[in-house]
């Protein structure tokens, strides 16, 4: 059995207050990432596509370049 990039959310909401709590195996992430395994796809206001939440990080292409 292979390691596996695993991330849930958990959403609460009391008195019209939304809290979301964030899980994720940061080192399966990383392992992955070095490997080659694409993980996650982001689309970022200026158009880039990112296998990661940082802008401009790992770019796999970009919805306004020609």
């Amino acid at each position: 059995m292979g390691r596996y990039y695993d991330y849930y959310n958990e959403v609460y909401e009391r008195r019209g207050v939304e809290v979301v709590l964030e899980g994720s195996s940061y080192v399966a992430h990383h392992d992955g990432v070095r490997r080659g395994v694409l993980q996650e796809l982001v689309f970022h206001s200026r158009g880039d596509l990112c296998r990661d939440w940082v802008p401009d990080a790992q770019v796999v292409g970009n919805d306004f370049d020609p």
